[in-house]
């Protein structure tokens, strides 16, 4: 049924044919097919004739039914039955087409364009014009009028309409709708994709336009996107980012990979991370070593092909620039007096600190002040801390005997008088207290407190309303330690003790260490004048979220906007140059990808986006005519006797006959193919099925043939994929096989012809490609791993060793320390002797590193895969390993004694010491 209510027909009218079927009926009762004609002499039958009229024979059932199926079937073709067809648009004004071109439109960008093609053939159908309008568009097209295209021309612009990394303004195309006359004359589709972009009204008003002036189609393409951002990334304890990524579509359980790169795409870090079901935020704990962090440059959501899911670093997440207030003399003479010296020593290794004066650290680019002990600040210099504050500066002070006593309002709360005994303004016990652990709602929480920190002295806080609120550490009596206050852009922090060990022995210790560095990394990194002057773009994200150079609409950038965000112009992406950068992230502007919630009127068509392919039955059934009549014509000619069917049977099992001959012989020409390949070098790799790892193994085959050929004398053709079980493979010096785990179980045959090819000098190169970084550090067994040790089980191998620093494998044509591919460090394993060979030659290696995915490189001869971690200099080196490789097995070991060349050396020069004697 579901079939029958999806079927129209275009020209419905053509099924009064149908009513035609009784007449020819009976036309072919009457005239049934001529009878057969049979020749001999019967003269002496007609002596006896009989005279009486006979009635002519009936035409067969069988043919009755099969020539009336002929004419339902051609009544059916010129009735035009369409399955899944589109309604026709009921006004005769243009077709607007109006799409979200936004950021979350990439994800099935492809199934967008294909849907306004649709729209725009069946307007070509009507005779009808076209007006297309993105709702993401770029800024030259912001001054565009509005156009009538043509189907030819509206094709064109969908064809060169791509996704735009910021997004849907539609507050833009309110304004754009004016320019359409209102005679309500319009057929409107709009591809929608369900998000609220704006967070306010201005899609509502949108749609309630559209219904002003047409008829609105709205495909909601909300459910069938599933589209993942990362929302912010924010510093956590000393060696972490906490990562939040945010999905649209929660009810399924779904998992994904965090990944974080350096320069050159270099991997620093990867994480897997779960979505539970109905779960839509997760957190992401990912670990980067302060080591790593001025490598960072982007923190992305794998397999998600979205402006939204890739996070850009830039300045301010590098080293910050801390300065100390202190007398650099007595820092260098007495340092442990000093307590910059303390300061100095928990946070240089991971910031860049300078000691000065007050007055010249404002005057330096700074992310960080730090004030130990100071007491009165003088007005000029109190107003330009200030200033600096509120531009996102962080100022932590700690106490000391100069601060009691003196009277600033440069601290996050109010401290009690020194002058009053009862109150008292520094607090001394006879018993030191310990320090309680931090609250989730403190900044500083996370951070392990080492069980033997001791407070002997504090400077204690006059009590007020919003104390608590204030307060990031405090001791095990509730009295706080570390106090601080949202200033603007940034933050004045403040410690009740002094920043040596005079009242605590806190910074003498690693939680010291930590609870500076989570405060400086709050800062908002370098305040640097540049940011006043709006910076030109230098690499953006497009749509999809890769990282390009920007096109000629992209404007300069002011990062000093408060309410910057991507836009048409401001693409997200890096903006300055190469000494310095600021970066644009999309995710930070977004604030949820909850549903939008719009009202349409009754009459608004609203249907989720299907891929519901329309198929036209009328050419299928003109041909099933044409070959039905051609079938009629020979059962008429039969009946006539005109041929023999019988005969036609036998000329078919001929035609057959002769097929199977033709295959025969194709596989001998294939057997000759494999024959002319043996004249020529061939590398050779094992085909798994696995389409992708087949293309690999060919494509970096191919380039390392190309490789050889350039700066070797091996001169070999293009590589050839084998079947391991069927194909022959004596031809191939090497056979590079990537390990595929499966259920397969290589025959007692299979296993001697390798055997045989590696005993009379063949080479194997296992290669289980699971040394990726993640494997390394996890220390799994891989499956590959699994399935390559049931296959050694059946070889008759020697030992095994690693592959020795004087192995002729590692000087063969290079001369390498490292044996790497897409991966490195992963183990080699070679044959511990090679006496046995007919050339010396191991005639197996093994390894993990992925060698044909660091040589592949696609069509436009750039490479496929990213190595990890050496980039291209890794790569580089994988190259000179593949020729190695080639070299040693189709050399042998003529380089064996390059081993010895320091004892021959040393042999040459005792000779010739005993000559001169």
């Amino acid at each position: 049924m579901t079939f029958l209510t999806a079927l129209s027909f275009g020209s419905p009218l053509a099924l009064w044919g149908l009513l035609s079927i009784p007449g020819i009926w009976l036309l072919l009762k009457i005239y049934p097919p001529a009878p057969k004609k049979i020749y001999f002499p019967a003269i002496s039958f007609l002596n006896n004739i009989n005279n009486d009229e006979e009635t002519a024979g009936n035409t067969p059932l069988w043919l009755l039914l099969f020539r009336i199926l002929l004419v339902i079937i051609l009544v059916l073709a010129f009735s035009q039955p369409v399955y899944n067809a589109k309604p026709k648009f009921l006004n005769d004004g243009p077709l607007v087409l109006i799409i979200d071109n936004g950021w979350s439109s990439s994800i099935n960008w492809e199934k967008r364009k294909e849907n306004l093609i649709e729209h725009i053939d069946r307007a070509e159908q009507q005779k009808i014009p076209i007006i297309i309008l993105p709702t993401a568009p770029k800024s030259e097209a912001l001054k565009d009028e509005l156009l009538l295209l043509d189907p030819a021309d509206a094709k064109s612009y969908v064809e060169l309409l791509t996704p735009n990394p910021w997004p849907s303004d539609y507050k833009l195309l309110n304004n754009k709708l004016e320019e359409l006359t209102n005679n309500n004359d319009y057929n409107i589709v709009w591809l929608w994709d369900g998000i609220d972009h704006e967070n306010d009204d201005s899609s509502q008003v949108f749609s309630k336009k559209l219904e002003n002036i047409g008829n609105l189609n709205v495909i909601d393409f909300l459910n069938n996107s599933p589209i993942k951002i990362i929302n912010k990334i924010s510093n956590t304890s000393n060696n972490n980012l906490i990562v939040e990524v945010q999905r649209n579509i929660g009810s399924i359980e779904e998992t994904i990979f965090i990944r974080a790169s350096g320069n050159n795409g270099k991997l620093l870090n990867r994480k897997k991370a779960f979505f539970k079901e109905n779960e839509r935020v997760i957190n992401i704990d990912l670990l980067i070593p302060n080591e790593l962090r001025k490598e960072l440059v982007s923190i992305s959501i794998e397999n998600t092909n979205n402006a939204g899911a890739t996070y850009l670093f830039d300045e301010k997440w590098r080293k910050r620039n801390v300065g100390i207030y202190g007398d650099k003399e007595a820092f260098r003479t007495q340092p442990l007096l000093s307590p910059a010296y303390y300061l100095d020593r928990a946070i240089n290794s991971f910031h860049k600190v300078e000691i000065s004066q007050i007055e010249e650290l404002i005057q330096k680019e700074l992310s960080v002040i730090i004030l130990p002990g100071v007491g009165t600040i003088s007005n000029d210099i109190n107003s330009k801390l200030k200033n600096w504050i509120k531009n996102g500066g962080v100022l932590i002070r700690f106490a000391g005997p100069n601060l009691e006593g003196s009277n600033t309002d440069l601290l996050p709360v109010k401290l009690r008088s020194i002058d009053s005994r009862s109150f008292g303004g520094a607090l001394s016990w006879s018993k030191p207290v310990n320090i309680k652990e931090f609250s989730k709602e403190s900044p500083l929480f996370g951070v392990n407190i080492d069980s033997d920190i001791l407070i002997q002295k504090q400077v204690i806080a006059e009590p007020s309303t919003d104390l608590i609120s204030k307060t990031w550490a405090t001791l095990e009596d509730g009295t706080p330690l570390i106090t601080g206050e949202k200033y603007d852009k940034g933050w004045n922090v403040f410690f009740h003790i002094t920043a040596n060990a005079d009242w605590s022995n806190l910074p003498l210790t690693g939680t010291f260490v930590e609870i500076l560095d989570k405060i400086i990394n709050m800062s908002s990194g370098k305040i640097d004048s540049t940011d006043i002057v709006p910076l030109s773009p230098y690499k953006l994200l497009d749509g999809f979220g890769r990282l390009v150079d920007p096109t000629s609409d992209a404007l300069p950038t002011d990062f000093s906007n408060e309410n910057l965000k991507p836009s048409s112009g401001h693409a997200p992406g890096f903006y300055g140059n190469e000494l310095y950068m600021r970066s644009l992230n999309l995710g930070n502007s977004l604030a949820s990808l909850s549903p939008q919630t719009i009202t349409f009127s009754e009459d608004t068509i609203l249907e989720d986006f299907s891929s519901k392919d329309t198929l036209e039955f009328k050419s299928y059934l003109l041909i099933l005519f044409l070959i039905l009549v051609f079938l009629d014509y020979l059962i008429s000619l039969n009946i006539r006797g005109r041929i023999n069917i019988n005969k036609i049977f036998s000329l078919s099992k001929l035609v057959i006959l002769l097929s199977i001959l033709h295959m025969s012989f194709n596989i001998n020409i294939a057997d000759a193919n494999t024959k002319v390949s043996a004249l020529e070098t061939h590398l050779a790799y094992v085909m798994t099925l696995n389409e992708e790892i087949d293309a690999t193994s060919y494509l970096g085959l191919l380039e390392l043939t190309k490789i050889l050929k350039e700066r070797t004398s091996v001169e070999a053709g293009p590589p050839i994929g084998i079947n391991i079980i069927q194909d022959d493979i004596s031809f191939y010096p090497i056979v590079y096989w990537p390990i595929v785990p499966n259920n397969s179980i290589l025959s007692d045959e299979t296993i001697k012809k390798i055997q045989l090819y590696m005993k009379n000098g063949g080479l194997i190169v296992f290669d289980t490609r699971d040394q990726s970084p993640n494997n390394i550090i996890t220390k799994k067994v891989s499956q590959e791993q699994i399935y390559l040790k049931e296959i050694l089980k059946s070889l008759d191998l020697p030992a095994l060793i690693e592959v020795p620093d004087n192995h002729v494998l590692r000087r063969s044509f290079y001369l390498l320390n490292e044996l790497p591919g897409r991966y490195t460090g992963g183990s080699v394993w070679v044959e511990a002797t090679a006496r046995n060979s007919k050339d010396g030659v191991s005639s197996i290696i093994i390894g993990g590193n992925n060698w044909a995915a660091a040589w592949a490189k696609d069509s436009s001869n750039k490479p496929i895969y990213t190595v990890i971690p050496g980039g291209e200099k890794q790569r580089e080196f994988s190259y000179r390993f593949g020729i190695n490789l080639v070299m040693y097995s189709m050399t042998g070991n003529y380089k064996a004694d390059q081993v010895h060349i320091k004892s021959i050396l040393k042999r040459l020069n005792n000779n010739s010491q005993e000559n001169s004697e």
